[in-house]
């Protein structure tokens, strides 16, 4: 699979844009659209180049949610597996891979594995372990997505 349009944009829109990179709530130096791969301190991008990162970075998450898909022999529809690469291109793919999400969907608890997504609100700042507003609003919205599909509200 392939994640959609609607799923990008979703992605867009959770992350925002920042073209000088910047520490996110983790401390992790962070650019463009959620981009963390060798961002240093003092870096900036343009539109296009963002839009680059994004789809590039993309594409890795894609590929690691279908093999995990693939392994576990888990069909899923569009608008839930937008959300997975969503989950995945924020928390990583190694979160995916150990959650207890992944392992409900494999044994066809669908509705199981969406509410698995509020659990994902954690962020570490200097050693300290703490619930993101941000991140519960996003796993919300993650979740609606996952278990119904897009509503016009969503666009």
């Amino acid at each position: 699979m392939k994640i959609s349009e609607q799923g990008i944009e979703f992605i867009k829109k959770e992350e925002g844009v920042v073209l000088t990179a910047y520490q996110c709530e983790a401390g992790v130096w962070t650019i463009g659209y959620g981009h963390t791969a060798g961002v240093k301190k003092g870096q900036t991008i343009t539109m296009e180049k963002a839009e680059s990162l994004l789809r590039k970075d993309l594409k890795d998450f894609e590929m690691g949610v279908n093999s995990l898909l693939r392994e576990r022999k888990i069909e899923i529809p569009q608008h839930s597996y937008d959300m997975l690469v969503s989950f995945a291109f924020n928390t990583g793919l190694v979160a995916l891979r150990t959650s207890t999400l992944l392992k409900k969907l494999k044994e066809k608890d669908f509705e199981g594995a969406g509410n698995e997504f509020p659990r994902w609100i954690w962020v570490t700042q200097n050693g300290v372990k703490k619930q993101s507003a941000v991140l519960k609003g996003r796993r919300e919205r993650e979740q609606k997505i996952f278990l119904e599909g897009y509503t016009d509200n969503d666009k």
